[in-house]
């Protein structure tokens, strides 16, 4: 993000938490610092949405195995509650498949 995107972010996070303890109505709010009840809407689920993806935890763990062998596991993931062994030899596109259908979950 440039510093003007930033800075707008920032100033949206700052009238949203305002909005949020007054007890005023957003319309009511709105009216009182003359801005837009669409616009007070859209950044209330903007940051939400933000806030969301970011307390979600991508890959957890990542324990690499020392001298695998065939049988052995090369990595082990550890996604939630999913853990995932992948081989030495693994394929490539299994895992990104595999991955992004963790994704959607």
């Amino acid at each position: 993000m440039n510093t003007t995107t930033i800075e707008k972010v920032e100033l949206w996070q700052q009238r949203v938490a305002d909005y949020q303890a007054c007890g005023l109505t957003a319309t009511a709010w709105c009216k009182q610092h003359g801005l837009n009840i669409h616009t007070l809407r859209y950044w209330i689920k903007k940051l939400n949405d933000e806030s969301l993806e970011s307390s979600t935890p991508n890959f957890i763990q990542l324990i690499p195995k020392v001298d695998p062998t065939p049988q052995q596991s090369a990595i082990v993931l550890r996604v939630a509650h999913y853990h995932i062994d992948v081989a030495y030899n693994y394929d490539e596109s299994t895992l990104l498949r595999l991955l992004e259908t963790l994704k959607k979950c």
